[in-house]
């Protein structure tokens, strides 16, 4: 499980965007090599944006006013809220369930609630 900042940096989340574009890059680098094999072994990665949980709550603790963290958290996820873990988990496993039928891309972004 990557994370959308895996593929976008934040200034004040070096460690957390290096570590999930490493994912991705892992991801893309075993699929590589898994389309060489027969048979051939897929890989993939999800990128979800920020999930309501632990780490959000982390985040809103941590400022003055969390309603305008939470709402510069939102504003660049196309439908504007941050996704529930189940949505993250079954975005997950339909890239298991359709491992033949996805496209040759290692990666899926999930930003969607």
């Amino acid at each position: 499980m990557s994370s959308v900042a895996g593929l976008i940096g934040g200034h004040n989340f070096a460690a957390y965007n290096a570590s999930k574009g490493g994912v991705r890059l892992l991801s893309k680098s075993v699929a590589l090599h898994g389309a060489r094999l027969n048979p051939q072994v897929r890989c993939n990665s999800v990128h979800p944006a920020f999930l309501e949980g632990p780490m959000m709550d982390s985040i809103m603790q941590g400022t003055n006013f969390p309603d305008a963290a939470r709402a510069r958290i939102t504003r660049d996820i196309p439908l504007g809220v941050s996704a529930r873990r189940p949505k993250s988990q079954t975005c997950a496993s339909i890239c298991c369930r359709m491992n033949r039928a996805l496209s040759p891309a290692p990666s899926l972004s999930s930003t969607a609630g």
